[in-house]
């Protein structure tokens, strides 16, 4: 199993979310005038306005992009860009694992803005944390070998020599470190159960609570694992995740009192991080041709905890000494109560700090439509002797059986085509004598769907950060005209009769995928169906599940216990409450 690079930023939402954007600094040097555009295009289109997985993508891509970097030998250019200027290469290491999505997004910014791939790592990286910004990189010219990055079940004095050879001392790697204090583990054990195990109990706070509770004395694993996992240690607390190498640096004799010193003081372990980046994003670089614009970054807000604390469940005894030139002081408070398990990283847990890449890809069919009210009126208006609602009920469910029918036998049947098979059935068994064109109107009743009253403008909200894809088991042309009556606009829509299947086979899950060139865990599925949202998390899809009244009542009794618990974010209220939980701003609250 592949494990996680030392330095490396997890796949988890860093700080709070900034649901407006604050007002950024006006450069004072010409030189710099350039880049307060390149920064604000960073925090618009590459961060889309919050401090999230993106901002956490970029320290990490810059963190392994320079470390390559040799005193003494010939390995790669440092803080270059090499990354993504030789990605086919560098992409393959197994430390580099993950990285390519940022990649993906980084070089055609870089390439539109007019920048070196180095200069966009590395001022990218500083925007956000609000770190020391310097810019003027040449791009690489070559790539960086592999096994420069550190891993953590590699033996301690491998890495200070490592790192020494990149110009680091011991101390500096521990300042670095202060990375984790808002990470969690995706590579030791990429596992369900784990993914997403937090390093420490305020994952979303760049605070020193992680040099703290690392020196607490390890007690089990997350999750009940049994640590075999390579380069995994005990934990104080159930449900964290603890690096082998961390565990050690704080109490090797070479690490433990610099380590111990960032525990005791917020204030001294952010600036030594950034003092820390700051030489990381200079390796290998002439820095007398380089422009310091940090002027453009701003001052980083106050942590949230002005001190750390022992979490609930622990106390002063159980650090584990390793300082020889000063006690751990017994003045820090202690949390009262129970332990109680630290949940994995994900979207519930910080509703503002939206965890997904880019996309959210919609059902369409009654989670942004309602469908059954002009379906029933029709039916009504043929028939009043009928019961409209039972026979709609039925004719649905008759659909999706037809539908799976066509995914199992793997015969795509067009989806009118099989609307006018079950609704000939459904006449055929309650004996009713409706004539074709009767029937004809009926099927295309479908096609009549309104959009409920938030859909509009929660797509609108949502498209401001997010791109927004349709992913419906209807035809183009059908789906073409619903939304083009109901002021629906999606970036991407994707239909049954161009996959050629229906959810929830795996062939529409794919083919959002392929069609967005991006990574299962990058996309969320957004839906008002527990059947699609278990089928798309099978392969890999965050899940949104939006309650919506007339899919409510078809759902069975077991799926609607399960929903707020199931499913990484649950929303009542439609789209418009998606889009503030997701941290975006409304200026028409009066449509809540």
């Amino acid at each position: 199993m592949i494990a996680a690079p030392l330095v490396a930023l997890a796949l988890a939402g860093i700080a709070a979310a900034v649901p407006a954007v604050p007002p950024q600094p006006t450069a004072t040097n010409p030189q710099c005038s350039f880049w307060q555009n390149v920064r604000d295009r960073f925090i618009n289109e590459i961060f889309l306005g919050v401090c999230a997985q993106d901002v956490h993508s970029m320290i990490r891509i810059s963190f392994h992009d320079a470390i390559g970097f040799s005193l003494h030998s010939d390995k790669g250019g440092g803080a270059d860009g090499s990354m993504i200027k030789f990605q086919d290469v560098e992409l393959n290491f197994p430390a580099n694992e993950g990285i390519d999505f940022i990649v993906s997004f980084l070089q055609p910014f870089a390439d539109d803005v007019g920048i070196s791939y180095g200069d966009a790592i590395m001022f990218g990286a500083a925007v956000a944390p609000r770190l020391p910004g310097f810019v003027g990189r040449p791009d690489a010219t070559r790539a960086a070998p592999d096994k420069t990055v550190p891993e953590p079940q590699d033996d301690l004095t491998d890495i200070f020599a490592r790192m020494a050879d990149a110009g680091f001392t011991p101390t500096e790697l521990v300042h670095l470190l202060a990375s984790h204090s808002m990470a969690s583990q995706a590579g030791v054990d990429p596992s369900p159960p784990l993914l997403g195990a937090p390093f420490d109990s305020t994952p979303f706070d760049f605070d020193s609570q992680v040099f703290l509770e690392v020196m607490l004395q390890g007690t089990s694993f997350p999750a009940g694992g049994s640590g075999a996992n390579l380069g995994e240690d005990e934990s104080p607390l159930p449900g964290e995740f603890r690096l082998l190498s961390d565990r050690l640096f704080a109490r090797d004799n070479r690490t433990a009192c610099d380590w111990q010193a960032n525990a005791l003081s917020q204030s001294a372990m952010a600036s030594n991080f950034a003092t820390a980046f700051k030489k990381l994003s200079l390796l290998g670089q002439d820095v007398s041709k380089l422009t310091d614009c940090s002027e453009l970054i701003g001052t980083p807000p106050p942590a949230k905890n002005a001190q750390a604390f022992f979490p609930a469940g622990t106390n002063h005894d159980m650090i584990e000494q390793a300082c020889a030139t000063q006690l751990f002081p017994t003045t820090l408070s202690t949390v009262a109560g129970r332990a109680t398990p630290i949940p994995v990283v994900q979207l519930q847990d910080c509703p503002t700090c939206p965890t997904f890449k880019r996309p959210l890809v919609f059902d369409i069919v009654g989670t942004t439509t309602d469908w059954f009210t002009s379906v029933h009126a029709a039916v009504k208006a043929v028939d009043s002797k009928v019961d409209a609602e039972e026979l709609v009920k039925a004719w649905r469910s008759g659909i999706a059986q037809r539908t799976s029918l066509s995914n199992a036998e793997g015969k795509f049947v067009e989806m009118y085509t099989a609307y006018g098979e079950v609704l000939d059935d459904l006449c055929r068994t309650r004996g009713l004598k409706w004539t074709e064109d009767v029937k004809r109107d009926l099927v295309k009743s479908w096609g009549r769907m309104k959009a409920w009253e938030d859909t509009a403008h929660g797509l609108e909200l949502l498209r401001s950060k997010y791109v927004v894809c349709g992913l419906t088991n209807c035809r183009a042309s059908m789906m073409i005209d619903v939304h083009k009556k109901n002021n629906m606009v999606f970036d991407l829509l994707l239909t049954s009769d161009v996959i050629h299947a229906y959810k929830p086979s795996p062939k529409m899950y794919q083919a959002a995928l392929s069609a967005l060139n991006l990574q299962p865990g990058e996309v969320a599925l957004v839906a008002a169906h527990a059947y699609d949202l278990r089928a798309a998390r099978e392969h890999g899809y965050r899940t949104i599940y939006v309650a919506r009244d007339s899919e409510l009542a078809l759902e069975p009794a077991e799926e609607l216990e399960n929903r707020t618990k199931d499913f990484d974010l649950h929303v009542e209220g439609g789209l418009i409450h998606l889009a503030r939980a997701l941290g975006i701003e409304d200026d028409k609250p009066d449509l809540l």
